[in-house]
């Protein structure tokens, strides 16, 4: 192969993702049937062990609020009930808790306008990426559950349409600035 037919970085990375995604379609993240055993409230408790008692209480009432802050104190949850899923095998450093309420706008020290998350206190080594989308679209859907379910999937399917988007822009940024190297 002469140095001209060779693939660059960026064309064997995405080479690479096509594969993944024919192991693991887009489509089969939306499938989940919960176990026999699935109990949520037995996770919670596992989780409660060693903090105080009021402090317990008031998690506890928050999360009976509504929907979304029950997501907002289930991030062990979720985690659960993802265990054992189809993923594609992209291991990140995952937020752990990544959900709408845990982003917000900043201002970078080059004066730009950011919009980012901002809570990294549930961080997890090894974690395929899916867990932290699938976490920021449930919590789109639950945000937007008010306006209708079918406004809530629409809005969750745009939000992982945008977080695709910008990772593809993202790729091809880094992939521009590499070649200039």
């Amino acid at each position: 192969m002469t140095h001209a037919q060779q693939s660059s970085p960026r064309e064997e990375r995405r080479a690479a993702g096509k594969r993944l995604r024919e192991q693991v379609s887009r489509e089969s993240h939306a499938e989940w049937r919960p176990t026999p055993q699935r109990d949520p409230l037995a996770v919670l408790q596992v989780g409660e062990a060693g903090r105080l008692g009021e402090l317990v209480s008031l998690r506890r009432e928050r999360m009976r609020a509504d929907p979304f802050a029950f997501l907002r104190g289930a991030a062990a949850v979720m985690a659960a009930d993802l265990e054992g899923i189809p993923v594609p095998g992209i291991p990140v450093q995952a937020c752990g808790d990544c959900h709408v309420g845990n982003f917000g706008v900043y201002r970078s020290p080059e004066g730009q306008t950011l919009f980012d998350i901002n809570d990294f206190d549930e961080t997890l080594w090894n974690v395929d990426f899916t867990v932290d989308v699938k976490r920021l679209a449930a919590s789109i859907a639950l945000a937007a559950l008010p306006r209708g379910e079918t406004k809530a999937r629409r809005a969750a399917r745009a939000g992982v349409r945008a977080y695709r988007e910008h990772m593809r822009r993202s790729e091809e940024h880094t992939s521009e600035l590499q070649s200039r190297e």
